[in-house]
């Protein structure tokens, strides 16, 4: 074997093979690495980001059933029901929520007798009411709403929770 020109500096075939195999082998394992991270992301219909936008519907129903000052309809997929007044107009505003009852179909809100909004696709929303009669469906002072309300397909989803009334609000 011939030796080399002093002064010439060179990788040999070997040496490049084996450094693009090292090089190839690190981008192959960051490659997985992104892979792997962006699957553990959640999506937009993951039950986890779906039980948060339940959650978000819920705390408004809540909010709006606490001062709720009469109830004109009560179902177990529904109600009706007047706040004080919101907007400055002398007139108390009337809110209205109810399901169809298919599960994937949409919960409904109604404003002020408005057109009736989409809130969200649920699978399972039920109402139970607590009064002092105790009887389904409610009558006399309406005392507290439990909500169950289910985004998923499955239990992963569901939110439930119970408000009581501060104004305790006559059921029809």
């Amino acid at each position: 074997m011939a030796a080399r020109p002093r002064g010439t500096h060179a990788f040999t075939l070997i040496e490049m093979v084996v450094s693009l195999s090292v090089i190839s082998i690190v981008f192959l394992a960051m490659g997985s690495v992104m892979v792997l991270a962006s699957k553990a992301l959640p999506t937009a219909d993951s039950s986890t980001a779906l039980t948060f936008e339940a959650n978000d519907l819920v705390q408004q129903i809540v909010s709006e059933l606490q001062t709720a000052t009469s109830v004109t309809a009560a179902t177990d997929k529904g109600i009706a029901f007047t706040v004080p007044d919101r907007d400055s107009d002398a007139v108390d505003e009337s809110i209205m929520y109810r399901w169809d009852g298919v599960p994937g179909g949409p919960l409904f809100r109604q404003y002020n007798g408005g057109n009736p909004v989409k809130m969200f696709l649920v699978w399972e929303f039920q109402l139970v009411y607590g009064t002092a009669a105790g009887v389904q469906p409610p009558t006399g002072p309406l005392l507290s709403v439990s909500i169950t309300l289910n985004a998923g397909q499955d239990a992963s989803s569901r939110v439930r929770t119970s408000v009581t009334t501060l104004n305790q609000p006559q059921a029809p």
